[in-house]
């Protein structure tokens, strides 16, 4: 989904791209590594590695923290040169919640039940920038990004209630965390005060 997202908008929209500056490579390198690496990492427990596993889960704290550093600056880059609080503000709200969530699931680690899901909402917390790609490619408006997104969240539900019987409180913690996050982001987007402090601590795009 991010590569086709990112990708494909890239064809569609070529002429909007943001420059191709050095910190938007590493933050796609990073970005591309990190959602590898959870496809890697349920392999590994499936095929019963769990030396390989741990071994990896200590090096994406390296990764988890090149996403986020370079995602901050890539936001700082996008609101000088466009001034755009949106982007800031989503991109706050979504760092927050992956920073929350992966922080969880690593004092969560063995507890395997808790930590899988802690891991999974982590990723769906950074997938935001992915679907807006796709409704942008398709020229539709990008809110609906965010009901793409709540579709997203709702395979863990389908999954705790096939397997469970009943929705783990992890998967409901990253639910919550996630649409409280949407609503706070709606909320500030047109708020007076919220770009006023935007302007006084970031400065005018």
């Amino acid at each position: 989904m991010i590569v086709v997202a990112f990708g494909f908008n890239a064809l569609i929209n070529m002429d909007d791209l943001p420059p191709i500056s050095p910190v938007v490579i590493v933050h796609g390198i990073f970005m591309i590594a990190w959602y590898t690496l959870v496809v890697v990492q349920t392999r590994l427990i499936i095929r019963g590695n769990h030396n390989v596993h741990i071994i990896l889960g200590k090096s994406s704290i390296a990764l988890a923290l090149g996403m986020v550093i370079s995602g901050i600056m890539m936001t700082l880059d996008s609101y000088t040169r466009s001034n755009s609080v949106d982007i800031v503000t989503v991109n706050l709200f979504i760092t927050i919640n992956f920073i929350i969530l992966y922080t969880l699931a690593l004092y969560r680690r063995r507890h395997s039940d808790q930590h899988k899901r802690l891991m999974l909402f982590a990723s769906i917390a950074m997938i935001l920038p992915a679907l807006g790609r796709i409704t942008q490619a398709a020229s539709i408006n990008d809110f609906l990004a965010l009901p793409m997104w709540l579709i997203l969240m709702i395979a863990p539900v389908l999954y705790d209630l096939k397997t469970l019987k009943k929705v783990h409180q992890a998967t409901y913690l990253g639910i919550a965390l996630i649409i409280i996050g949407m609503v706070f982001t709606v909320s500030l987007m047109e708020a007076s005060s919220w770009i006023k402090f935007l302007e006084v601590t970031i400065g005018r795009g």
